[in-house]
């Protein structure tokens, strides 16, 4: 089955209640489930395996695990929250950057900078991100994105702008 058939096969299948929809409809439905499944993925489930983790009897012992398993531990639900593998990926969301250029980025920071994941703050992760080149971005994009690496930086620089204006709301 090709992919651009599974979403609406998905839709019609489960969301549609027998009635006949159009292609929008079914993809709007779809879209809708998806964001609920993911919001509440992310907002019960981080939550949720971050508090069980620290249950006594949670069969994680702590104290036998050295520094760098407890922060990898200890960053897992940050990972699922901000939907990524690594550590120094979970520092790139923090500021913004883009989910699918996040690990590329992640990867170039901790190579350039020549820090450990636990000793960077997202202060220095954003002066690093300010500091990279139209030319570094484009060499961190996916090779499949229909982005370019201009795209990306401007996507950033709106979504740290966003977050700088609602921050000073608070």
């Amino acid at each position: 089955m090709s992919q651009n058939y599974l979403s609406p096969y998905i839709a019609k299948t489960y969301f549609s209640n027998g009635n006949v929809l159009d292609e929008q409809t079914l993809t709007t439905t779809l879209s809708t489930a998806c964001k609920s499944i993911y919001r509440n993925l992310t907002n019960y489930g981080t939550w949720g395996l971050a508090s069980l983790s620290k249950l006594p009897n949670s069969g994680l012992d702590f104290d036998k695990m050295d520094d760098e398993e407890k922060i990898k531990f200890n960053n897992l639900p940050d990972m699922i929250y901000y939907g990524v593998k690594s550590e120094a990926a979970i520092l790139m969301r923090m500021n913004s950057v883009p989910r699918s250029i996040s690990e590329s980025l992640a990867s170039k920071f901790v190579q350039d900078s020549g820090m450990t994941v636990s000793s960077a703050n997202p202060m220095v992760a954003r002066n690093y991100i300010k500091s990279l080149s139209s030319k570094d971005w484009e060499s961190l994009r996916p090779s499949s994105a229909s982005m370019s690496g201009s795209d990306y930086k401007s996507v950033w620089k709106n979504y740290l702008e966003k977050a700088k204006n609602k921050a000073s709301k608070r």
